[in-house]
């Protein structure tokens, strides 16, 4: 659950607003990435259970080989590609003099660190644990839910939507410039959050733009 909510919350962080370097960030998405790696073991090695027509439970099976195959005919691809260190390849890619095709290359290798949100659609399961483990009437519960997923669906966006400023070429207009010419806001990281934040908010909760406009 802590690695989930990790990728959830911090990840989209690192890739659109923070610089790729060696800090404690990086530091903890690699021990997330570890615990991932040993979650992918342990995935070998669980049984499953296969739904049998005109019967409620099924069965487990428990044989290793049909353990194997149905993993890696399901979701192994998939969990593989989101342990792939991207931040570490990212910092070897951009080290030293590099080019503009090369500068593509870096930013198109920094935004596969996304793919590890993939995983959040793994966390259905934790989320009827909490369920059972808190009982909650059914529209206080659905209430919750669209908050939890209306904030989680804005801080997504506005990550990307402050990523867009990676991708773009500087010396092109770009929205954070009439931000910072007509406020006192910084280059800061968390400014720039902020304003990606107010941004993404406002337009799916409201009717138009506010006063930040894309460019």
């Amino acid at each position: 659950m802590p690695a989930l909510l990790w990728v959830a919350f911090v990840t989209p962080v690192q890739v659109g607003v923070l610089d790729a370097k060696f800090d404690v960030f990086l530091v903890l998405s690699l021990c997330v990435d570890l615990i991932f790696i040993v979650d992918i073991v342990i995935q070998f090695f669980t049984a499953f259970r296969v739904r049998v027509p005109g019967k409620s439970d099924g069965y487990m099976e428990r044989r290793h080989s049909k353990i194997v195959m149905n993993y890696l005919t399901g979701w192994f691809t998939v969990e593989f590609l989101t342990v792939i260190p991207f931040d570490l390849l990212n910092m070897l890619s951009s080290s030293g003099a590099a080019s503009s095709s090369r500068l593509q290359v870096i930013k198109v290798i920094r935004t596969l660190r996304l793919l590890k949100l993939v995983r959040i659609a793994k966390a259905s399961r934790v989320l009827r644990r909490v369920e059972i483990a808190f009982p909650l009437p059914c529209r206080r519960l659905a209430l919750m839910k669209f908050i939890c997923i209306l904030v989680l669906m804005c801080h997504w966006q506005a990550s990307i939507w402050a990523m867009t400023l990676q991708l773009s070429d500087p010396k092109e207009a770009r929205w954070i410039d009439n931000v910072q010419a007509s406020t006192d806001l910084s280059k800061s990281p968390f400014d720039l959050y902020v304003a990606s934040f107010y941004f993404c908010s406002y337009t799916m909760t409201s009717v138009g733009y506010g006063d930040i406009g894309a460019k």
